[in-house]
């Protein structure tokens, strides 16, 4: 599975668009609070004694997130608060069966509490009136119910709460560079692949594969990347394209969008900023928002219905 390869950290960024919002807060702690939240995340993970191949029979709610994205400042805002409180409330149920350590819990909801106190407090007065989002409590509701109590709370109902809380966490990391004139990423995209036939989900990830492999083909001489880390990451890349090539059979057309949305990445982040280091963790951040999204992509097709 893509997850496996894939494990890395991200944080909170869609709702960095609002720094009209002027809050320093949000300028100054933000994406500290955001890597530590990751790390506590994948903390949870390696100290796991479980792992499950079971996915989870909840659908993704990318409609509510494309919605977000065209909102208000505030009503973006409003929003990350409403899924921060979310994940806090379903992370305080039982845990007895992890084998997480409780003080890394205790940690991780210390983190994601401050930082929904923190952005609630950017909003202000105005974030008072706002009404919670009832199709987005009703997803987490149903997490709970159909994940956690159906499963009756084991080490692998978590493990499936843990990796769907990243998916979250992912999802609004992809603007957090907004200061860089880099490509807007393609939701869009990803919520048209998710409505399609299994044979075109997977046309969509091995495109991305492909289009990830030959970014990482451009001059990365500034960075301070071992030869091998790369060489390593490209072959396991190519290698799951041309896997995944062999599930579709035939080869199908290019989606244009989504390789032109590549192309203006190399070319407004490279172009801006040369091929430098600076460029390349720019490049790194936004690479791993794609493989967390192709993987969730993937995953769906082994969803009962």
């Amino acid at each position: 599975m893509l997850g496996r390869i894939f494990f890395t950290c991200v944080f909170l960024g869609l709702f960095c668009a609002c720094s009209s919002l002027s809050c320093r807060w949000m300028d100054h702690k933000f994406r500290q609070y955001s890597g530590n939240s990751f790390n506590l995340l994948d903390m949870m993970a390696n100290n796991s004694t479980n792992s499950t191949e079971e996915q989870n029979t909840v659908a993704f709610p990318h409609n509510l997130y494309s919605q977000a994205s065209k909102a208000s400042a505030e009503g973006k805002l409003s929003f990350a608060v409403q899924i921060l409180k979310e994940v806090s409330a379903l992370f305080e149920e039982d845990q007895s069966s992890t084998s997480w350590q409780e003080v890394t819990v205790e940690n991780f909801l210390n983190v994601v509490n401050k930082q929904a106190d923190e952005l609630h407090s950017c909003i202000g007065a105005q974030g008072e009136t706002k009404k919670k989002n009832t199709k987005l409590h009703l997803y987490f509701k149903r997490l709970s119910n159909e994940t956690l109590k159906k499963m009756g709370h084991s080490a692998e109902a978590w493990e499936l709460i843990r990796r769907e809380v990243r998916v979250h966490l992912t999802y609004h990391y992809t603007n957090q560079d907004a200061e860089v004139n880099i490509a807007p990423f393609p939701h869009f995209l990803y919520n048209q692949a998710s409505g399609a036939s299994a044979e075109d989900k997977l046309a969509f990830t091995v495109q991305v594969l492909k289009e990830v492999s030959a970014l990482f083909e451009e001059d990365d001489s500034s960075s301070s990347w071992q030869e091998v880390t790369v060489e390593h990451f490209l072959n396991v890349v190519n290698k799951q394209a041309d896997e995944l090539q062999l599930c579709i059979g035939s080869e199908r057309r290019l989606n244009r969008r989504l390789h032109t949305y590549f192309k203006r990445l190399s070319h407004r982040t490279f172009g801006q900023m040369g091929h430098s280091a600076e460029a390349w963790e720019l490049i790194r951040r936004e690479i791993k928002v794609h493989l967390i999204r192709v993987d969730h992509l993937v995953s769906s097709l082994f969803i009962s219905n």
